[in-house]
C-alpha cells in the first residue's frame, strides 16, 4: 500500500506537469518569497494548538485522560511522520501507541477510538464547509444545480444507510457489533449538543486555518486570491487532498488545484505551482515536530540518573544500616564474653 500510494502520487503529479506549462510552474516557484514560509510556519502552529485542544476535548469525553499540553506535542510529532512516510495513518498509528504507554491501565481499544473520533470531526467540519461553499461553485459554474441535487440526494441516502446498518448491528455479534458501537458512539460524541460546539469549532476553525495557508502559498506564487475565489476553491481542494490513497496529499491535491484554478479563469500551472508550495511549506513547518523525540529522549536520560542516583542512595543506606547492626551486635556480644570471663 505504501509503495502504491508513492506510485500514484508520482505518476499523477508527472501528468500534471505535463498537462500545464511546466516553464511556468518552474517560474512561481523559483520566484516565491521565502518570507511567507514564515507566516505559514505562524498559521501551523497556530492548527497544532487547535488540533491539540480538539484531541484532548474528545479523549476526555471518551474517557481517556489527555492533557492539552501533551496532545500538542503528539500531534506535533504524528503530523511529521504522516508528511514524511507514505501511509498517512502512521503517524496517528504511532499517536495512539504512545498515549498507550502512557495510560497502561486504558485499554488501546478506547485510545483508538478518541482518536478515530477526532479524525471524524475534522472530516464533519470540512464537509460542513463545502456544503457551505456550494452556492459558490454553482455560482462559478462548476457544477450544475441537477449535479449538486444529485449529490446532495447521495449523500443523505449513504447517511440514512450508515445510520440504519448500525442501529440493526447492535442485535448481532462479532466485528459488525463492535463497529456498529462504535459508530453509535462517535455520533453520540459528535452530534451532542455540547460536545459538538467544542469539537466542531475548532474543527471549523482548522479549516479557516487551511483556508488562509492557500492564501500565503498563493501569494509566494504570485495569484491572489480574493475571499470569493478563497471561499470555493479552498474547500474543494482539501476535500481532494484528504483522499488517503497518495502520498500526502501529492497529485491528487496538484490536479485538484489544476483543474479548479482553470475552471476559476485562473492559469492551471498557478494551480499546480500554488499546490507545490503548500506541500513544501507544510513539510518544513512539520519538522520541528521532531524535538518532541529528542525531548523524549533527554527526559528518559534524566529519569534513568535519577533512577540509579536513588538506587545507590538506597543501597547506602541500606549497607549502612546493616553495618549499624552488625556494630551493635558485636558490642553485645563482646560484652557478654567479659562478664562471663
Amino acid at each position: 500500500m505504501a509503495l502504491g500510494s508513492v506510485a500514484m502520487s508520482a505518476a499523477l503529479l508527472g501528468l500534471c506537469l505535463l498537462v500545464v506549462d511546466a516553464r511556468q510552474v518552474s517560474a512561481r516557484l523559483s520566484s516565491a518569497e521565502p518570507r511567507w514560509l514564515f507566516a505559514f510556519f505562524a498559521v501551523y502552529v497556530l492548527q497544532v494548538l487547535l488540533l491539540g485542544l480538539r484531541w484532548s476535548l474528545i479523549a476526555r469525553a471518551v474517557g481517556v485522560p489527555l492533557g492539552w499540553g501533551r496532545a500538542c506535542s503528539e500531534y506535533a510529532l504524528s503530523i511529521l511522520i504522516n508528511v514524511l512516510l507514505p501511509t498517512g495513518l502512521a503517524g496517528d498509528g504511532w499517536r495512539a501507541l504512545r498515549h498507550s504507554s502512557r495510560e497502561p491501565s486504558q485499554r488501546l481499544s478506547k485510545i483508538f477510538e478518541a482518536l478515530a473520533v477526532d479524525r471524524l470531526s475534522g472530516q464533519v467540519g470540512l464537509f460542513l464547509v463545502v456544503l457551505a461553499s456550494a452556492p459558490f461553485a454553482l455560482r462559478a459554474g462548476l457544477v450544475t444545480p441537477r449535479q449538486g441535487a444529485i449529490v446532495a440526494g447521495v449523500l443523505i441516502a449513504a447517511a440514512w444507510l450508515v445510520s440504519h446498518w448500525a442501529r440493526r448491528s447492535s442485535l448481532g455479534t462479532g466485528s459488525s457489533a463492535s463497529l456498529g458501537g462504535f459508530l453509535r458512539r462517535a455520533a453520540s460524541l459528535l452530534l451532542h449538543p455540547r460536545r459538538c460546539a467544542g469539537h466542531l469549532t475548532l474543527s471549523l476553525l482548522l479549516v479557516a486555518s487551511h483556508l488562509f495557508q492557500l492564501w500565503i502559498a498563493a501569494r509566494a506564487a504570485g495569484v491572489v486570491l480574493d475571499v470569493f475565489l478563497l471561499c470555493w476553491l479552498g474547500p474543494l481542494i482539501s476535500l481532494a487532498a484528504s483522499v488517503p490513497s497518495f502520498f500526502g496529499s501529492w497529485g491528487i491535491r496538484e490536479g485538484a488545484s489544476a483543474l479548479l484554478f482553470a475552471s476559476a479563469g485562473l492559469p492551471s500551472s498557478a494551480g499546480v505551482a500554488v499546490s507545490l508550495l503548500i506541500g513544501t511549506f507544510a513539510i518544513v513547518s512539520a519538522l520541528p515536530g521532531a524535538l518532541v523525540l529528542i525531548a523524549d529522549a533527554r527526559g528518559g536520560r534524566r529519569d534513568l540518573a535519577a533512577g540509579q542516583g536513588l538506587a545507590a542512595l538506597r543501597g547506602s543506606l541500606t549497607g549502612r544500616s546493616v553495618r549499624c547492626r552488625e556494630s551493635a551486635s558485636t558490642n553485645e556480644t563482646s560484652g557478654v564474653d567479659s562478664a562471663s570471663t
